[in-house]
């Protein structure tokens, strides 16, 4: 029998989206008030964030098969990353991209590696775009995670085998950053572990598009920095 046979219990595309969109306001919150926050209320708040761009990295690739113009994907991702490049830079205070280049990189590469007929230019090109990431949210590992969602066949090998691959590399990353043991390395640790809980998630996934109407088709895109400028304000006023 095949998974879609035997799934009892089935997530749509939409449900998945508020997990991700849930757990990364979590994760965002936590990093505003990193300095006020007990940390019994920061860890489950900073860990969640794990789970959301495994899942949106996913459905991304969905959306790469299923859409009929590529260039307006793209195009819709670079619009929103540069309108949420001040309210990433008042949460974080870091002077690097968010995580949309993050996805829009990610993106080029698939279309890349489709349109590519010399592979081995593909993977220059590859190893030349992850090398940009470092200067984005979710540096070296996101957009291999992209394309291990996109290329690896096998549905749940997909799923577990690019999870399992991104979290221990990114915990060995973080160890090895030599930061030193302390409260940060305990969270990153914890965010990166939590990578794996996507894996049950995805299982679930049935390929429904679920709950679509066309008012909430940019929903993610402007909840990004509507939110972001939220919490940022709302930090910067309590720390003045």
């Amino acid at each position: 029998m095949t998974d879609e046979k035997i799934r009892k219990f089935e997530i749509s595309a939409f449900s998945l989206k508020i997990i991700a969109i849930i757990a990364m306001t979590f994760n965002h919150i936590a990093h505003a008030f990193m300095d006020v926050l007990p940390i019994y209320l920061l860890a489950p708040l900073y860990v969640a964030g794990g789970l959301t761009f495994p899942i949106m990295a996913y459905l991304m690739i969905e959306g790469y098969h299923k859409t009929s113009n590529i260039k307006k994907y793209m195009l819709r991702l670079l619009v929103f990353a540069l309108i949420a490049v001040f309210p990433f830079f008042l949460v974080f205070r870091v002077s690097v991209l968010n995580v949309l280049f993050t996805f829009l990189l990610g993106l080029i590469c698939l279309f890349l590696h489709d349109r590519m007929k010399k592979k081995a230019l593909f993977w220059l090109c590859f190893a030349g775009i992850v090398a940009v990431t470092l200067f984005c949210d979710w540096p070296l590992l996101g957009v291999p995670m992209i394309i291990m969602f996109g290329l690896i066949k096998k549905p749940r090998l997909r799923i577990v085998l690019t999870t399992a691959i991104v979290s221990l590399a990114m915990i060995a990353l973080v160890v090895l950053s030599g930061a030193g043991w302390g409260r940060q390395l305990f969270l990153d640790i914890g965010f990166n572990i939590a990578i794996l809980a996507t894996i049950p998630l995805l299982f679930a996934y049935g390929g429904k598009r679920g709950y679509s109407p066309r008012s909430l088709r940019y929903l993610f895109y402007i909840y990004y920095p509507a939110h972001l400028l939220v919490i940022g304000g709302i930090a910067w006023l309590i720390q003045r």
